[in-house]
């Protein structure tokens, strides 16, 4: 395993929407077909409007690892969110850990196998945590974008066009196909089409980077109306966990600590 995919990881997955400033709400809609436009606020309204939810993913990244080869790296998470200030996360990819645990004033990552733990102040609602730790330290939690309360707005900020491709399946599931257009990215997102219109698939492709490497995300085990007791979002460390703040965290693992 590249140990430094843990890092790339964690920045590169988001939408280069979440980091690209905040246009106009006319201005960013006004080339969204309605039926794209509808499928998507459905989503946005399933999401936001959940009190907790819980999520596992399956996704696929393309890197770059020497001129014209690319490599594919998969990684799987599971995501609770309890609103307004309540968040876990894990994400394994081959012998390495990422776990954030979100307490309301608190963040603590844990890396492995580095065994490494940072904590620190944040922000007492998820939207201005993510918001934070995206800023000041470039950290992503897996797939943010849908975790926040209203992820319409936050998927598309930079967004130039979408379209409604049609009704297509994931894995048996009869989903809306919404294709959009950014000025770095191009991506997709397949919405299950019965209720809850949860996203079943969604699809990056960076298309000005080098190799245009392609991310791909299957949803899975929705519930939309968890149970989160408090000891879901309490840090669980391992004995002789290394308490370091999280810039030396990020780059510890970022050069294989």
């Amino acid at each position: 395993m590249r140990r430094a995919a843990a890092v790339t990881w964690l920045g590169f997955v988001a939408l280069a929407a979440a980091s690209g400033g905040c246009a106009d709400e006319k201005q960013r809609t006004m080339d969204i077909d309605p039926r794209a436009r509808d499928a998507l606020r459905g989503m946005s309204r399933a999401l936001g409007g959940a009190n907790s939810f819980s999520f596992h993913t399956t996704t696929v990244m393309d890197q770059v690892i020497a001129a014209g080869q690319t490599g594919q790296f998969s990684r799987e998470s599971r995501v609770v969110v309890r609103r307004p200030d309540r968040l876990f996360a894990e994400g394994k990819e081959g012998d390495g850990t990422f776990d954030f645990w979100y307490q309301g004033s608190t963040l603590t990552v844990l890396e492995r196998p580095a065994n490494f733990a940072a904590t620190l102040d944040t922000p007492g609602h998820i939207d201005e945590m993510l918001d934070m730790v995206a800023k000041q330290y470039g950290l992503t939690v897996p797939l943010s974008d849908f975790l926040f309360t209203d992820p319409y707005k936050i998927l598309t900020a930079e967004v130039h066009s979408g379209r409604y491709v049609g009704q297509n399946e994931v894995e048996g599931t009869k989903c809306h196909h919404l294709l959009f257009t950014q000025e770095l990215i191009d991506w997709q997102i397949w919405i299950d089409a019965a209720s809850p219109p949860v996203p079943r698939k969604f699809a990056i492709d960076y298309k000005v980077m080098p190799g245009r490497p392609q991310f791909t995300a299957l949803f899975s085990d929705w519930n939309l109306s968890a149970a989160t007791g408090d000891d879901t979002f309490k840090p669980v460390l391992p004995d002789g966990v290394k308490r370091v703040d999280l810039n030396a965290l990020l780059k510890a693992a970022e050069q294989g600590a």
